[in-house]
Formats: C-alpha cells, structure tokens, sequence
C-alpha cells in the first residue's frame, strides 16, 4: 500500500500507459459503467468508483443499500459491454477485453 503523501510533498499518480493505449476502449467502459471523464491510471480498479465497494468493510447501512444500486449499475455496464465485469477488475483489463472481442473474426 503506498504511504500517504506529506504535506508540500507532490502527489504522484500511477501511470497511464495502458490507460492511453486502450483511449478508444476505456472511453468506453467509463461510459457503460455511468462515467465520463475521469481520472483513471492503469492501476484504477473497477469498484473505485462505486462508493458501496469503497465502503465494502463497514458496517454503514447506507453502504448495504447502495450495493444494491451499485451492484444493478455494475451489472447494466458490463451487459452494454458484452464483456464481464468485477468489481475487482482493473479497468484496463475491462478495455482489453472490449478490444479483443473487437477484434475477433466474424464467423
């Protein structure tokens, strides 16, 4: 797990070099799963942007009754994808799935 940052220290993101090969591919994924533009790195996970998995080891009531919805979303987006989709999946992996069924032949 990275440390978290000290104050005047510079925040540093992961990279992106997936992120920009798969642009067409992501653009995507983000939009079937309820998002535009976002900042997304080739290490961004899936449930990052879903607040029930966020708070998945909590307690909190509302983090149950969001996991409905989120779950309902998560379900709807990988339904227009035609791929499956986790809340574990790093979303590059998701991108990479859309191309290469993309690039299968017809039969």
């Amino acid at each position: 797990m990275t440390e978290p940052t000290k104050p005047n220290e510079p925040l540093v993101f992961s990279a992106q070099d997936r992120v920009r090969q798969l642009a067409p591919y992501m653009e995507r994924v983000l939009a079937a799963l309820g998002y535009g533009r976002v900042l997304v790195t080739d290490e961004s996970l899936v449930g990052d942007f879903f607040e029930s998995y966020l708070f998945r080891d909590t307690d909190d009531p509302h983090a149950a009754a969001q996991k409905v919805t989120d779950d309902a979303r998560l379900a709807s987006g990988a339904a227009q994808l035609g791929v499956p989709v986790t809340y574990e999946d790093y979303i590059v992996e998701v991108a990479e799935r859309l191309r290469d069924r993309a690039e299968e032949p017809k039969g």
